[in-house]
């Protein structure tokens, strides 16, 4: 039978857990948190006791750097950043594949009541689509149905979850389309068009996506 395992390009390393701690531009405005690695069964968990000893403060952003990993922890851990208003960014230098990028379009700013994700300008984020690993052997009729509905069932759980944190829905079909040992790293340029922040780590300063979607139509 199909087992489907990670969400996860076809050459990355195995599903350890990530390392969720204090990043560096903590400060006294942002409880900034790092969540470093891999995402696995039992993260938002981890995440969330980490959260709740944070002391309170006026924003708070969660840092991703990771391959991907479990998809269902990934949609788990956005739901929840996306109820807690937290805001989420991909730091210079920093990837965040597969599982992450679900994840990091999840970022919400409470205060303003507005999606709020950021990507440094020299970091990566990257979409494709999901794969199940299996063994090589032949496969029943009953076995490859069972595959094909698994598929509809995730299928229809990402257009469910990019409705419920207001994900531009061109991103899933733009991953979807890409084969699962490929991948779709999102430019600058289509990172502001899609709803994205961009920090310019050239002139230190943010780029709004808002300012750029609106521009000639005020």
């Amino acid at each position: 039978m199909f087992r489907f395992l990670c969400f996860f390009l076809l050459f990355a390393s195995p599903c350890y857990a990530a390392n969720i701690g204090i990043h560096g531009n903590d400060s006294n405005t942002l409880n900034a948190i790092s969540f470093t690695g891999n995402f696995i069964k039992g993260d938002l968990l981890r995440l969330q006791s980490h959260i709740s000893k944070l002391p309170d403060k006026k924003y708070a952003a969660v840092f991703f750097e990771s391959d991907g990993g479990s998809i269902n922890e990934a949609l788990e851990i956005g739901l929840y950043i996306r109820k807690m208003g937290i805001r989420t960014v991909v730091p210079q230098n920093a990837k965040c594949l597969s599982a992450c990028a679900f994840a990091f379009l999840a970022g919400y700013d409470a205060r303003n009541r507005e999606p709020w994700r950021t990507k440094s300008s020299e970091s990566h984020l990257g979409f494709h689509a999901f794969w199940s690993t299996y063994e090589d052997r032949a496969y029943s009729r009953d076995e490859v149905e069972e595959e094909v509905r698994f598929t509809q069932i995730i299928t229809m759980a990402l257009i469910n979850y990019f409705g419920q944190i207001d994900a531009p829905t061109e991103l899933l079909a733009m991953s979807l389309s890409y084969d699962s040992d490929d991948m779709l790293y999102l430019s600058n340029s289509d990172a502001l068009q899609t709803g994205i922040n961009v920090w310019d780590d050239v002139s230190d300063e943010m780029i709004y996506a808002k300012n750029v979607m609106s521009l000639g139509t005020k």
